[in-house]
């Protein structure tokens, strides 16, 4: 009995692909194209058949192999109406599935997959530094946040039997533009430094940031260009970077902290072996072992204790305010209720004195030192060997040299020192304190209450008054 061979074709329930199965003859003969064509057509067939998938299948049956369910046709599925959003910065996609609702027209239909933040910054060498995690959504004034896409058409899809299959319409959360951003040609940026934030409503930018956690390896080190609420500390060896104000509510562990603005450390400052830099004022409950530069005025509600404080302002805590051992220097006046103790230590208070111009001038002093010993050294060689290459590498010191001692120059005639600073103390001035303004030095010898020391003019000696 004759037997032509086994050929069906299967159909997916969504009926958008179609597979065949091919069994040659017994007696070897195979199946022919226009076999498979009419199956097809009984089948009804007719869309978006692949004839290189069918061919190569034909072939291989005709070998003597049995093909199984090999996909020889597929439907042009629809594709989604999208109404009109926002295609979202890349930086911020891994925050919220909101902001991943469309993504860039060279894989619209693609899910893009979730970033994952490393757990710190990798270097040139692939080593991870956990301090620098990156955790908080940084952007800067003028930065492209979002781009409006316009709608996108939806088109009907056709099933392998040349069906029409609908479209849909995607629903999407749209996020208005809110705080700090501006919209032009259909574009959102950034009108401040601060962090990208977001609700169910809408998108912008925050210039104040409040953390409650403890900086450390949780956080890493934070670097925001706006206000911070500190209501967390920080752990010891990690860095804080503030553009703005930085309110801190709990003692301060110093390691390396800069505020842009101003400081108000409510619980106080405690030294670890770092420095402190604030560019506005600083009010500061106390300070133990620290060393702070302000470039405005302090404003001290406790003690200071062997602390080096640098301000270019003037030092204000007449109530409370104790300055015992370490150095204080400040370009301005001082007035605080006590300074040194009864045991004696010594305690150093500078007056009218610019610190900034004044370590720039010792900088530049210490590089001619080190330019005039390496001359000397140059000069040396240069009498047992004449060389081209030592004698411009001397030249190229001495004109190094030139140049510092101008800026010396100009410094010196920049720097005037400021000779109506006056310590004022309403408590006790204890012996161990040396006070200097405008260079003239006094040492206190013995206990002094509600006094002032000022720079007699006319005489050009330091005084000693009374309140």
């Amino acid at each position: 009995m004759f037997n032509p061979g086994y050929i069906q074709v299967s159909l997916s329930e969504d009926e958008m692909t179609a597979s065949i199965t091919l069994r040659r003859a017994p007696d070897g003969t195979g199946l022919e194209m226009e076999q498979v064509q009419e199956v097809l057509s009984i089948e009804g067939v007719q869309h978006g058949v692949d004839w290189t998938a069918l061919r190569d299948a034909l072939y291989r049956s005709a070998q003597g192999e049995t093909v199984k369910d090999v996909v020889i046709a597929r439907g042009t599925p629809p594709r989604q109406e999208v109404p009109p959003g926002y295609l979202y910065a890349p930086q911020f996609r891994h925050l919220d599935p909101v902001f991943r609702q469309i993504l860039p027209h060279n894989a619209p239909d693609a899910e893009e997959p979730e970033f994952q933040p490393p757990p710190g910054q990798v270097d040139d060498h692939g080593r991870i530094d956990y301090k620098e995690r990156n955790t908080i959504p940084l952007v800067h004034a003028g930065q492209l946040l979002a781009i409006m896409r316009p709608q996108r058409s939806g088109r009907m899809g056709t099933t392998v039997r040349g069906e029409m299959v609908a479209y849909e319409t995607k629903q999407l959360t749209v996020l208005e533009p809110g705080e700090n951003t501006r919209i032009e040609d259909n574009k959102v940026y950034s009108e401040a430094d601060g962090r990208f934030v977001w609700d169910r409503q809408n998108f912008g930018v925050d210039t104040t940031l409040e953390l409650s956690d403890d900086i450390g390896y949780k956080t890493g080190n934070i670097r925001f260009p706006g206000d911070l609420v500190l209501r967390g500390g920080i752990k010891d060896r990690f860095s804080l970077w503030v553009g703005g104000d930085l309110i801190a509510e709990k003692t301060l562990q110093v390691y390396d902290i800069f505020v842009g603005k101003n400081l108000e450390a409510r619980e106080g400052l405690i030294g670890r072996g770092g420095r402190l830099r604030v560019r506005g004022d600083g009010t500061v409950k106390f300070i133990e072992h620290c060393t702070v530069d302000i470039l405005g005025s302090l404003f001290l509600q406790g003690g200071a204790l062997t602390s080096r404080i640098s301000v270019a302002g003037s030092v204000i805590g007449p109530e409370h305010a104790k300055i015992v051992g370490g150095e204080l220097i400040a370009g301005g006046s001082m007035e605080v209720h006590e300074v040194g103790n009864s045991m004696g230590v010594h305690t150093r208070i500078e007056l009218g004195v610019n610190f900034v111009m004044k370590r720039t001038l010792e900088h530049h002093q210490g590089q001619i030192q080190k330019l005039a010993m390496e001359r000397q050294t140059v000069s040396r060689r240069l009498k047992s060997l004449r060389s081209r290459k030592l004698q411009a590498y001397y030249q190229s010191i001495t004109e190094q040299e030139l140049a510092l001692n101008q800026k010396i120059a100009e410094l010196l005639e920049q720097i005037q020192p400021n000779t109506e600073a006056v310590l004022k103390v309403h408590g006790t001035l204890h012996p161990g304190v040396v006070v200097s303004i405008a260079g003239q030095d006094y040492s206190v010898e013995t206990p002094q209450s509600r006094c002032q020391i000022h720079l007699d003019q006319s005489q050009g000696v330091i005084t000693l008054g009374r309140l």
